[in-house]
């Protein structure tokens, strides 16, 4: 079942991956789909994290996101990237 939060729900105390690279996404978002193809093909190990069945990844991504559901949004060693920004993730991954 998907279900979308409302943005003033606070999430209590669900813990979110921390370190490396964490990709906050959905299972439908295709340019989600286009990162992980990315990924997959430099080798990246990642994690995700999918917002729409987790309430405290959604309200962080709002937060990150300037109060927007963005995916995928990047948590790369507490680096952020919002959307699919190829030029940025290149830099801070130094490819």
């Amino acid at each position: 079942m998907v279900r979308w939060f409302d943005e003033t729900e606070v999430p209590g105390e669900e813990e979110l991956p921390h370190g490396g690279v964490v990709m906050y996404c959905t299972p439908w978002c295709p340019d989600c789909r286009r990162a992980r193809e990315w990924l997959a093909r430099n080798g990246i190990a990642y994690s995700e994290v999918d917002i729409s069945t987790s309430a405290a990844a959604a309200y962080q991504v709002r937060r990150w996101a300037g109060g927007n559901l963005t995916t995928p949004t990047f948590d790369i060693d507490g680096q952020i990237v919002v959307d699919f920004n190829l030029p940025e993730l290149k830099r801070i991954l130094k490819i």
